[in-house]
């Protein structure tokens, strides 16, 4: 009898090494390699049992997959002892899809923002691991759980697998859900000093088409869900000056969130006592250069409040605090609950590039106006910065390269 086992393995981009055993000894070893390959090898009449063992790479983003089969009959072992799931999909199908979706959740800067925090928080409600999922208990592995997705077509049953050193978890499509075959795994990911949760579909189930192009959306309502929660953890117990009103992290995904930056220059490190440390000192001598519409003159404190009253009508008093950084030459003013544009933040940095110096004010938040507040940003800092070109020019002229502390 000629006995054969076939392997059949995929490391996609980043190399990773399998190994085949037989009692005990290698018969078989390929790798650190990528891309999908394939193997058949001998065995003897009285083999019983081969052992694999897949060998992954340090690298958190590696994926990988393979299979065993001797003549007609695959050596599978079913997640979850659920025979009706599938695991591996034909890519030469028309039905096959596959995509990926990726959402920033946080910044590594914020203190508490890790992979090991981010996965905790989405493995602790099944609201963040699945499009309508109604229920907010915490995901359990081999849970089944019935989606029942829009139309007639059954309870849209999955299992969900856990991958607590993979930081992921993975859904897999039963025989009564509409996408059927299929699987999406979440997987939480670090890159660039961010924190990520990374979404890839495949399967050759109904609707294939449909299936990628909306990917961004029905995953990306899921992944506001995640990246709300998370702010809201991280914020308790972070808010500058103890401050329980200010909001610090925005959700990157809400269609209120904005974003702006307005650079300007202010001198020439040319011009004696021209540089950062004066420039900077200068700013914050007077509240009129860290804010518009402050009639204050006042020297700027460190977590003062201000009532800048921006707007007639019902708004209130437009509070902001402010913090200062010396060390990085900048200040930060966060808005409060009674603020028309809460929540938000702007931080006015001074910068030296190509021997000039620079007053940078960058914008962030999903309060009112977002748009509005990203087209208005040029002229509303421009004129905040032209008081302090002007106050420090003005200064370097009558030769004042300092101020009374």
């Amino acid at each position: 009898m000629n006995r054969k086992v076939a392997l059949e393995y995929e490391f996609f981009d980043i190399p990773d090494t399998i190994e085949l055993y037989l009692d005990g000894k290698t018969i078989y070893s390929d790798g650190p390699k990528s891309e999908r390959h394939q193997k058949t090898l001998p065995l003897p009449d009285n083999a019983e049992y081969v052992g694999v063992r897949l060998i992954g790479n340090r690298n958190p983003d590696t994926r990988w997959w393979y299979v065993i089969s001797c003549p007609e009959n695959a050596i599978v072992n079913f997640p979850c002892g659920d025979d009706e799931i599938q695991l591996f999909y034909d890519k030469k199908s028309k039905k096959y899809h596959f995509y990926e979706v990726e959402s920033e959740v946080c910044s590594v800067n914020t203190k508490g923002c890790d992979i090991d925090f981010v996965f905790g928080v989405m493995v602790s409600n099944k609201q963040f691991i699945a499009p309508n999922h109604q229920s907010q208990e915490k995901v359990q592995h081999c849970q089944q759980t019935d989606l029942d997705l829009r139309g007639p077509w059954g309870k849209d049953t999955i299992r969900t697998t856990i991958n607590e050193q993979n930081h992921s978890v993975t859904n897999y499509t039963r025989k009564n859900h509409v996408l059927h075959p299929g699987k999406i795994t979440r997987k939480i990911v670090k890159k660039n000093e961010k924190i990520y949760v990374v979404t890839s579909g495949e399967g050759t189930g109904m609707f294939p088409r449909q299936n990628e192009n909306k990917s961004e959306s029905v995953w990306g309502n899921v992944d506001e869900k995640l990246i709300e929660k998370v702010n809201e953890m991280l914020s308790k117990g972070n808010f500058p000056c103890g401050d329980d009103e200010i909001q610090f992290l925005y959700n990157k995904r809400s269609k209120i969130y904005h974003f702006y930056e307005v650079e300007s220059e202010v001198c020439s490190v040319n011009n004696k006592g021209c540089n950062i440390d004066f420039v900077f000192n200068v700013m914050v001598s007077n509240k009129q250069f860290i804010a518009p519409n402050h009639q204050s003159q006042e020297k700027v404190q460190h977590c003062q409040q201000t009532d800048l009253d921006l707007l007639p009508g019902p708004w209130g008093k437009d509070t902001i605090r402010t913090t200062i950084n010396e060390q990085n030459h900048s200040i930060t003013n966060y808005t409060r609950k009674n603020h028309v544009l809460h929540p938000g933040k702007i931080t006015r940095k001074i910068v030296k590039k190509n021997e000039k110096i620079y007053v940078v004010t960058s914008g962030e938040g999903t309060g009112s106006f977002p748009r509005t507040n990203e087209r208005q940003s040029e002229s509303v800092w421009g004129d905040v910065d032209e008081k302090l070109r002007e106050k420090v020019n003005k200064m370097l002229s009558n030769k004042i390269y300092s101020l009374p502390k």
